[in-house]
C-alpha cells in the first residue's frame, strides 16, 4: 500500500473474528543535534527523536510482535501506521488519502508524556 510517501504500514491478522483497529505511531526525527553522551543517542548529526518518537515506534513494534506471536488469540486485524511528518502536520493526511483508514473500525494513537507519573495511562476520547 502506498502510504503518504514515506509512511510504513503493517498488519497483524488475528485468527478470531473481530474488528479492525489501527495503531498509529509517529516516526519522524527532528532537525536538532543531540548533546547528550548517552549510549542510545542519535548516531546522525543534526537529527534526533527529541520528543519521544523512538519510544512511540518501539511501543508499536513490540505490540506488533506480541500480537503476531499470539495471532491464534487475536480477534480481528490490527494495522500499524508509522506516520512521518507529524511535527510538520503533514504526514497524516497523505496517509489517509492513500487509504490507510480503509476497513478500519477504531484508531488508537499514542504519545508519551514525560509529566505523567510512571504506571499511569491517560486516555482522551472523542478526538
Amino acid at each position: 500500500m502506498n502510504v503518504g510517501g514515506t509512511g510504513v504500514v503493517a498488519e497483524v491478522r488475528g485468527k478470531l473474528p473481530g474488528r479492525s483497529v489501527l495503531v498509529r505511531a509517529d516516526m519522524d526525527g527532528l532537525p536538532l543535534t543531540e548533546t547528550t553522551d548517552l549510549p542510545f543517542r542519535s548516531k546522525n548529526a543534526g537529527v534526533m527523536h527529541a520528543c519521544g518518537h523512538d519510544v512511540h515506534m518501539a511501543i508499536a513494534l513490540e505490540l506488533a510482535d506480541s500480537l503476531a506471536v499470539n495471532q491464534h488469540r487475536v480477534p480481528g486485524m490490527v494495522r500499524f501506521a508509522f506516520q512521518p511528518a507529524e511535527e510538520r502536520a503533514a504526514g497524516a493526511k497523505p496517509m489517509i488519502d492513500d487509504g490507510v483508514l480503509e476497513g478500519i473500525d477504531r484508531v488508537i494513537g499514542l504519545h508519551v508524556w514525560a509529566g505523567l507519573p510512571t504506571g499511569l495511562v491517560s486516555i482522551r476520547s472523542g478526538r
